[in-house]
């Protein structure tokens, strides 16, 4: 594989973001013991390799899912993003809404473990059914098996699809709220490497949606209006904050970005807190 060799699950503009002075972004790992915290360029984290290549085609088409479905979406958001950040909500249109919403569902598509997930899950439909069959069940379960492109290459087949029915299923349930702004408090929003928020299912109606667009900024969407003047109204800001950055490190797997090394204790706390749970 020549092409798709290194795919950014958490995409470099969403990244630079949290860039300092030096262009690099501050990172800590938390399947490492101790929390080694060190200084990188965007390019150099946040991605995988060949993660939605395909396998066993021709070059022009390895990339396809990448070409056809997550660079579209990564242009059109990264667009949206940056209005956002500049201008807060009030010039986002219907389609602005729609294309953050398919951005925030395929961040939770696209990364590796969830990917893992959809292949395993293909391939359960596709070889189950045929174990302990008939002898031309096991002849077709052999040549899956022994064609493994097959296993990997159907379930990314259907990712678009996949991203837009469950980026329109988010949308008709929550309500977009728009930018909240956390500058001036003492401490910054995280980044996840899986950067999408979504407290529980769409179904639930305390459900809360959330993306950090920046050290400062993040947008949210709530399914009731009970839940938005909790977290708007009621509780102060710096708690809101500190809420945020409590869900991007619990669904972290490996990275969690940042400014600077000064989250360092409040980390620490919770990394106990989830080893004692």
């Amino acid at each position: 594989m020549r092409k798709g060799q290194k795919q950014h699950f958490v995409p470099q503009f969403l990244l630079r973001n949290w860039m300092g002075s030096d262009k690099k972004i501050g990172l800590f790992r938390k399947d490492v013991p101790g929390l080694p915290f060190t200084r990188r360029s965007p390019k150099f984290t946040g991605f995988d390799r060949g993660i939605y290549s395909f396998q066993g085609v021709k070059e022009a088409e390895i990339n396809l899912v990448e070409e056809q479905v997550m660079q579209p979406i990564d242009s059109n958001a990264a667009r949206v993003i940056d209005e956002l950040l500049k201008f807060g909500s009030a010039k986002l249109c219907s389609g602005d809404v729609r294309w953050l919403f398919l951005f925030a569902e395929s961040l939770e598509m696209r990364n590796p473990t969830k990917l893992k997930s959809i292949k395993d899950m293909a391939r359960s439909l596709m070889t189950d059914d045929l174990e302990g069959g008939s002898e031309s069940d096991r002849k077709i379960l052999e040549f899956i098996e022994g064609h493994p492109e097959l296993l990997s290459n159907l379930p990314l087949k259907n990712l678009g699809p996949i991203i837009s029915n469950s980026a329109r299923i988010v949308q008709t349930e929550l309500e977009f709220c728009g930018v909240v702004d956390f500058t001036g408090q003492r401490n910054h929003l995280l980044l996840s490497d899986s950067p999408c928020i979504r407290t529980t299912g769409v179904a639930d109606p305390d459900v809360v949606f959330a993306l950090p667009l920046s050290p400062r900024k993040a947008v949210l969407g709530f399914k009731t209006r009970g839940i938005q003047q909790k977290l708007l109204g009621d509780i102060p800001r710096g708690r809101l904050l500190s809420l945020i950055n409590e869900s991007s490190f619990a669904q972290t797997t490996r990275y969690i970005y940042a400014l600077n090394e000064t989250p360092r204790r409040f980390l620490d706390a919770r990394l106990r807190a989830e080893v004692r749970s």
